[in-house]
């Protein structure tokens, strides 16, 4: 059997999941903040969402960069965007941008 033409197993995602995974891939190569995310997420644990996704096998990038909050520290706070593989593997799924 060729695996090429074989349709994937069904992606299972809750609702946060399912938000957090279109938003990224509406993104395309931007990065999208944390606190972004948690917004999309409708919750406080965008970072638990991102695990959640890449166990899933959605490649998913991070970096920080350097800020000053509002208390004048500095601090880095995350981004995340997909992987170029992810908005492929995504799109077989039916999700699209």
């Amino acid at each position: 059997m060729d695996n090429q033409n074989a349709t994937p197993k069904p992606l299972k995602l809750c609702k946060r999941q399912e938000r957090v995974a279109r938003a990224l891939l509406l993104a395309g190569d931007r990065w999208t903040w944390r606190e972004d995310i948690d917004r999309i997420a409708g919750a406080s644990n965008g970072p638990a969402v991102i695990q959640a996704l890449r166990r899933k096998g959605i490649q998913i990038d991070t970096q920080t960069a350097e800020r000053i909050d509002r208390d004048g520290k500095p601090c880095k706070p995350g981004q995340y965007r997909l992987a170029p593989k992810a908005a492929d593997m995504l799109a077989a799924y039916g999700f699209a941008a």
